[in-house]
């Protein structure tokens, strides 16, 4: 039962990676023998075994633990690894022209999936005995990105990439150490901590530039790139002779195991073999099976939390059974299309914030170490540092939130710890607004009092004792949330009186912090005890301010002479003539920059304002790129704001189907709005009047214009819907729909980049440790709350 965790961790060869009967680590435990349910997996390992075993005489097992430096198992007793390299490597290329016509000779029905798999097999072994034997081999494009992302990260974080090979291929040449001291500057806890990091970051930035087949390829040599790093850390394979797994693991597996076989009628590890390697159980039928792990996977959800409740295992025994049961419900999930479950992107999700800062030309190793050292300083310690955080705040949330909204199920799990980016975002606002404030108090919040340290442990217990709550007896959403507003509302009645040294003005602005720092549903729910502690002006109200937006964003536009209606994205607009008439067009785009300011102004002052108009689709970052877009195509404009007239009835007809729908969706209560339920309808209905627009528009526009008008409403398209739905986002939203190549390109204005909505955002970065106490304490902790609670949701 051990074996399961292995091949969440490993999974070695794909499809070929078949292990010898009782070896630990080496995956099910079929060796030559072995029998597939899938004739066609079964003719391709037959075949692909044959080629090493003509060609050096070679089990497919050695070849594996010779790649892997025994993370697949040991090599043959008698046997060393100078002894064979030669041999293997003798005879690499007559092995390469044996396994590349395997697949097309292959007489039996294969499908995509087991394709993928065997294709992925014979290039990820290819080019590790290549690189094991010293040849650099031709990477696909996609490898290639990752493998420059990969490297750029280390080096990055002073990590020399060459060392980090060369240890994995057994070679010292050019490092000036011998092999121990190469494995040991390589494999101490800090390298190992930014070699992880970057090898998921760096896959997790694939994510809309790769095809599936080639992101199985890449995670699949990744993991046996990662599985041979640490086999050789360690020394040993990941789990075999005298890694024995403990009495409370073993525990734990037969229990959740037993959850798989009642819930899901199979054993977990056949569960994963099927999902991990396409193998079929033996006597199992995949269709039935497949139903019945899709129909029952909440039910072993279920029993699997429960098992992790009662679970009595400690430290790393703890993390290693929390870990397991989030990556089974990650790949079960996933498997499933279940949009619910957090995805793995989950599990690098506080990497990639920290990555923003890069992105955005700020160190992340510097503030976070500021935050460390400081108790919180998160703007950093100076008045330069402060600025040049501040004058970068926007671009850093705007990444930070398309991280979280393109990561399916994020938002909803971080939402179980009252994790809120754009309150997290409003918050910061305050402290840029006063940074002489900022500063003076800095130094004081760094020593907290004896009462400040008791707010912050009496609100991480309660936090916690609330989770513990949900797991045990099943809290809802709602519920969740709002015990959760109430332990932060006391926090901040606690914190506003723990600084009686500090000066009197810097303890004002914390706590203006603290109470922007409140979703807006705590405003909501908690108004009476918010009203309190919070000054008016720190209390989010954004309804009683809203019909002011939409007044100064008309008066923004008024120069211009634009109708500030469409100005605030709702799904049911029409939008091809936004910005007017050609003329009109023209005087908005040489002034645009000033109107983003105006625009952006007028959301800020109204607190929530964001958070309320998104519920209509409206992103303000996203506005501005797609209006960009337009300004840079305005004979296209013009030609698309002409024709698309012709098509008002289509458009309207569009507009009254969608607001029949939305009117349906707003009557949902405020408090079913937070949760994802609400933003996965009302992301169908974004699409649904898309692709309906769309359709209208091509009934009387050419392929240029309707090109433009894809591009530019799929530029507004909110970060949420695009990982809600990804799928039909890339269909629509695909750079081939947009007919770039039958415009003809002008600026309306001063030169932008054209942005468009789908692609990655986020390079290169550390993780930052962040401290318990002081000024911005409860951004830290809310990160490591939500983080911490993952292998629970």
């Amino acid at each position: 039962m051990w074996k399961f965790i292995i091949l969440l961790g490993i999974t070695i060869g794909g499809a070929a990676a078949q292990g010898q009967q009782g070896q630990p680590g080496q995956g099910q435990g079929q060796g030559q023998g072995s029998q597939f349910n899938s004739p066609c997996l079964q003719m391709f390992d037959q075949n692909f075994r044959k080629c090493f075993k003509d060609n050096g005489n070679f089990e497919l097992e050695v070849i594996f633990s010779l790649v892997t430096n025994g993370s697949s198992g040991p090599l043959p007793q008698g046997t060393s690894r100078q002894q064979l390299m030669p041999v293997v490597c003798g005879n690499r290329e007559k092995v390469d022209a044996c396994v590349k016509p395997i697949i097309q000779s292959i007489q039996v029905q294969c499908s995509d999936r087991e394709n993928m798999m065997m294709d992925s097999t014979i290039q990820s072994t290819g080019r590790a005995i290549a690189v094991m034997c010293g040849v650099t081999p031709e990477m696909p494009p996609c490898l290639k990105r990752f493998d420059d992302n990969f490297k750029s990260c280390m080096t990055q974080q002073k990590i020399n990439h060459d060392n980090y090979f060369k240890l994995l291929a057994n070679q010292t040449e050019g490092t000036g150490m011998t092999f121990p001291q190469l494995r040991d500057s390589t494999c101490n806890k800090p390298t190992q901590q930014v070699i992880v990091g970057c090898a998921s970051g760096g896959l997790q930035s694939l994510a809309n530039e790769c095809t599936k087949q080639e992101q199985f390829m890449v995670g699949q040599t990744l993991q046996n790139m990662m599985a041979s790093y640490q086999a050789v850390c360690t020394g040993q394979p990941l789990v075999g002779p005298g890694r024995a797994p403990s009495a409370c693991l073993q525990k734990f597996e037969e229990e959740l195991n037993q959850c798989s076989i009642d819930t899901m009628g199979a054993p977990l590890n056949d569960i994963m073999i099927l999902l991990t390697r396409g193998q079929v159980p033996e006597g199992q039928d995949i269709q039935k099976l497949n139903k019945t792990i899709c129909d029952n996977f909440h039910s072993f959800e279920e029993c699997g939390k429960n098992v992790v409740i009662k679970n009595q295992c400690k430290g790393k025994d703890l993390l290693i059974s929390e870990g397991t049961f989030a990556n089974v419900i990650i790949t079960v999930g996933a498997y499933c299309h279940d949009t619910t479950v957090p995805g793995a992107c989950m599990l690098t999700l506080q990497q990639q914030f920290t990555k923003c800062f890069g992105q955005v030309g700020l160190d992340p190793a510097v503030y976070f170490s500021n935050i460390t050292a400081h108790k919180g300083a998160i703007l950093g310690t100076n008045k330069a540092m402060a600025d040049k955080y501040c004058s970068k705040k926007s671009e850093l949330y705007t990444c930070m939130k398309k991280v979280m909204h393109q990561c399916p199920g994020a938002e909803q799990t971080m939402a179980m710890t009252g994790f809120d980016l754009v309150s997290m975002e409003r918050a910061v606002s305050i402290l840029c607004d006063d940074i002489p404030e900022y500063l003076a108090g800095i130094d004081c919040f760094a020593k907290p009092s004896d009462k400040a340290r008791v707010c912050i442990a009496n609100m991480g217990r309660d936090i916690t004792q609330m989770s513990a709550n949900q797991m045990a007896k099943g809290i809802s959403l709602d519920g969740f949330l709002n015990e959760f507003c109430k332990i932060r509302v006391d926090h901040v009645t606690c914190d506003s009186q723990a600084w009686p040294t500090c000066d009197p003005r810097a303890i004002a602005l914390k706590t203006k912090f603290e109470c922007h720092l409140l979703p807006v549903r705590c405003h909501d729910v908690n108004e009476d005890e918010i009203s309190k502690v919070c000054p008016a002006d720190s209390r989010v109200k954004p309804h009683t301010c809203v019909d002011d937006v939409k007044v100064n964003i008309g008066n923004c536009l008024a120069p211009y002479n634009i109708d500030p209606e469409t100005f605030i994205v709702n799904v049911t607009h029409d939008r091809s003539n936004m910005i007017g008439s050609r003329s009109q067009a023209q005087n908005f785009c040489q002034n645009r920059q000033s109107v983003f300011k105006c625009l952006r102004d007028t959301l800020d002052r109204c607190a929530g304002a964001s958070e309320l108009l998104a519920y209509w689709g409206h992103q303000q970052d996203l506005l501005e790129d797609a209006l960009d877009l337009l300004c840079q195509n305005m004979d296209g404009y013009e030609k698309l704001s002409t024709c698309a007239s012709g098509a008002t009835s289509q458009i309207n007809q569009c507009q009254k189907n969608s607001e029949m729908k939305m009117g349906d969706l707003t009557n949902l209560t405020p408090n079913s709005q937070t949760s994802s339920s609400y933003y996965t309808q009302f992301c169908s209905v974004r699409l649904e009047q898309l692709q309906c627009d769309l359709k209208a528009v091509k009934s009387s526009c050419d392929a240029a214009s309707v090109g433009l008008k894809t591009e530019f409403e799929c530029n507004l398209i909110q970060d949420r819907c695009q990982g809600l739905k990804r799928a039909d986002f890339n269909r629509i939203c695909n750079v081939n729909n947009y007919a770039r190549s039958n415009r003809v390109r002008n600026n309306g204005g001063s030169p932008q980049n054209t942005i468009t909505n789908n692609k990655p955002n986020v390079q290169g970065g550390q993780e930052g440790n962040n401290s318990a106490g002081g000024l911005f304490n409860i951004s830290a902790t809310l990160v490591t709350i939500g983080l911490s609670l993952l292998v629970f949701l």
